[in-house]
């Protein structure tokens, strides 16, 4: 989400609205948190995914905070199966720090993604070459600090903050969605 000038309310329905539409016909969703807490907002990733854990996620989705080496996930992500995937990383994408960004999977050439042991780019495309059917949407938040030994900056502690009121709106449009599902299944015609 680039900013645009509307209001933060705005800027949240707007992203919960993507995510929303995103997610239509989830079976089952992954949510990577990566980054390295020790550089600052580089660990913002996995801060939210950590703090998105406490919000009672629905049964269809797994929360996994992967440090700098989400490859070492594969295994786990591969026997879930899921039909999406989202991915939360810091992201360098010239833009206010705090500034909340929705990048597709076909977007990420040239957007300087977090510190990881190995390129966001060669991952994804492993991960599109076991699940090639896999829904695949980066979260990136502007970093304003990575300096080694640092904490988060207030502005990337807001869009952490955000992102999680906006999550908790999608795990109970998840769960109003398994419920109805659930219900149609248990219907029979006589």
């Amino acid at each position: 989400m680039e900013p645009t000038g509307k209001t933060d309310h705005d800027k949240s329905a707007n992203l919960f609205d993507i995510l929303a539409n995103f997610l239509e016909n989830v079976r089952r969703l992954i949510i990577l948190g990566i980054g390295n807490e020790l550089r600052g907002d580089d660990g913002a990733g996995v801060i939210f995914v950590r703090e998105l854990s406490r919000e009672n996620p629905p049964e269809n989705v797994v929360l996994l905070s992967c440090g700098q080496s989400p490859e070492n996930f594969t295994g786990v992500i591969l026997r879930e199966s899921p039909s999406h995937i989202i991915i939360v990383d810091c992201a360098d994408i010239s833009a206010e720090p705090g500034t909340v960004s929705i990048i597709f999977e076909n977007e990420i050439s040239g957007i300087a993604l977090s510190t990881h042991n190995l390129p966001l780019t060669l991952f994804l495309k492993y991960l599109r070459g076991h699940l090639p059917n896999v829904r695949i949407l980066i979260i990136g938040i502007q970093p304003g600090v990575l300096d080694l030994g640092a904490g988060l900056s207030d502005k990337v502690r807001g869009a952490i903050d955000g992102l999680l009121k906006v999550f908790k709106g999608i795990f109970e449009m998840l769960r109003s969605s398994m419920a109805s599902s659930r219900k149609t299944s248990n219907t029979h015609v006589a």
